[in-house]
């Protein structure tokens, strides 16, 4: 592997707040942990990560604490049922992620990834869930190519029975509602604006309600 990127720098707290009680669902404390568990997840070991972290100020134990809040998300994942491949017995070459199952493949890896679970940790789950491997390297990159532009990623098209109606109360447990959710939780953490969001589901075809009630959903 390369060298280690320059890892993120640390903001004091100030109002005599101790750094043990850092907020790691802040944008920095998001930072640090994707910076852990990605560098982790490429074999790099844990004092030389820790080097890094304390060059840029964040102390020894506040860096325990982020390792112990990385190793506890990668063991949760374990209790956590991943969709398993319906096509046994035969090699695999062009999966159709536009398939219901294909879309429960993304919607998990790209769901675990933004939570700041390593690809290897997600891999595995999947991989126990009869998942070819070739496939799954397909899911990662696509998952990547969402996550890098939101220009170049075709958002979830809206679908109902009732085309034309406005809908009161919309399903967000189902498949699309999910992806809806995570697509805004994604592109948000990416620094894209709310007016630019909200465009590309309204192109799709998203009504303003439920686009509404989508955002507000992913803040919880």
């Amino acid at each position: 592997h390369g060298p280690l990127i320059e890892s993120p720098k640390f903001k004091p707290i100030g109002d005599g707040r101790r750094t043990i009680d850092f907020n790691f669902k802040s944008p920095l404390g998001r930072k640090v942990l994707l910076y852990i568990l990605t560098f982790s997840s490429k074999g790099y070991p844990k004092q030389t990560i820790k080097n890094q972290l304390l060059k840029a100020g964040w102390s020894d134990p506040l860096i325990e604490k982020v390792f112990r809040i990385v190793q506890e998300k990668q063991d949760k994942l374990y209790y956590l049922e991943s969709p398993k491949f319906e096509l046994k017995g035969r090699k695999i070459i062009d999966y159709d992620f536009k398939s219901h199952n294909g879309r429960r493949a993304l919607l998990y890896i790209q769901t675990f990834r933004s939570k700041s679970y390593s690809k290897q940790a997600i891999k595995a789950r999947l991989l126990k869930a009869g998942w070819p491997d070739n496939i799954l390297e397909k899911a990662f990159k696509i998952v990547q190519e969402r996550h890098d532009n939101i220009h170049h990623f075709e958002s979830p098209k809206f679908k109902s029975a009732v085309s034309g109606k406005k809908i009161i109360n919309y399903n967000f447990k189902s498949l699309a509602g999910k992806e809806l959710v995570q697509y805004i939780h994604t592109f948000s953490l990416k620094g894209y604006s709310k007016s630019i969001i909200k465009s590309k589901l309204t192109k799709a075809g998203w009504p303003d309600n439920i686009v509404k009630e989508a955002f507000k959903k992913m803040k919880k």
